[in-house]
Order: C-alpha cells, then structure tokens, then sequence
C-alpha cells in the first residue's frame, strides 16, 4: 500500500486534469534532465505489454532519486525557493511555468516517476 499521502497526491493529480477539462495536453514539463525510465515509457506509448513491465531495478533508485530531483527541481518557478527542508510551500506566485502542463506531457509525467520510485 502507498498510503495516504500518494492518495492525496492522486485525488489532486484528477482535480487538476478535472479542471482542465482532461484535455489531451497543454504544454510539456522539463524534457532534457527528465529520468530515463520516463522516457522510456513515453517513448513506448505510456503502455507495456505484460511481460514487459517498466519498473525501477533496486540497484537504480539512488540514480533515479538523483535525475527525478534534479529534473524537479529544474522545473520550479525562478520566483520559488528552496532551503535545507526543500521547496518552500509558503508562499506562491502567480506564475508556474512548466508546472502548469496538463495531460500525457504534464504531470501524469511527475506521477508515474514518483510510483515508480
């Protein structure tokens, strides 16, 4: 079980599509520093067949949790900060760039690399 926190994550991931009225895309996140799994998936059409399953190996989740940070962190807003506890939820701006993006090209992005980690 994932918990309630990745339950919270996905009831906010189908308001967002919700209010974008599940539109099949609306602009892309970060692509260059984007983990390698990802695009792998991407690259597969978001599908597998059953005995080709994409997952995280063992051995690869310090590498994917250092690309997924980076590719993170090289998404947020200019006006956004970070200290020693992370990103700052304190306080917001108007403008969130690449985090606006909806659909396959958006955050379904930012969601399948976190299940995967």
């Amino acid at each position: 079980m994932l918990g309630k926190e990745w339950r919270a994550l996905l009831d906010m991931f189908v308001l967002l599509e919700v209010r974008g009225n599940f539109s099949v895309a609306s602009g892309s996140v970060e692509t260059k520093k984007r983990p390698q799994l990802l695009s792998d998936w991407q690259k597969r059409g978001r599908h597998s067949k059953k005995d080709e399953v994409l997952e995280l190996p063992l051995t690869g989740i310090a590498s994917f949790e250092k690309t997924y940070t980076a590719w993170w962190d090289g998404m947020q807003p200019k006006w956004r900060t970070k200290g020693e506890a992370g990103w700052n939820r304190g306080e917001y701006g108007q403008e969130w760039g690449l985090l606006t993006a909806r659909g396959v090209l958006g955050w379904l992005s930012i969601v399948a690399c976190l299940f995967w980690w």
